[in-house]
């Protein structure tokens, strides 16, 4: 979901969110943030604990997009 809405911003507004709010680039949970920590939960064999990280994180910034959109 993370990918989907920053592309759904483009397509609706035709620009880049990451210019359009600069707020975005300085959240975490983009998409090697994610593949980083699945290799290191995976390396200590955390599957469990990674799928509620990324769970909280995804979720998380997928909230913050939208409060973000909606404030601009």
């Amino acid at each position: 979901m993370v990918s989907y809405s920053t592309e759904r911003y483009k397509v609706a507004y035709g620009s880049d969110i990451y210019k359009e709010i600069s707020t975005m680039r300085y959240l975490i949970g983009k998409r090697d943030e994610r593949i980083f920590l699945t290799m290191l939960f995976c390396l200590a064999g955390q599957i469990k604990a990674l799928f509620a990280l990324l769970t909280v994180l995804t979720n998380l910034r997928i909230a913050t997009t939208v409060w973000l959109v909606w404030k601009k």
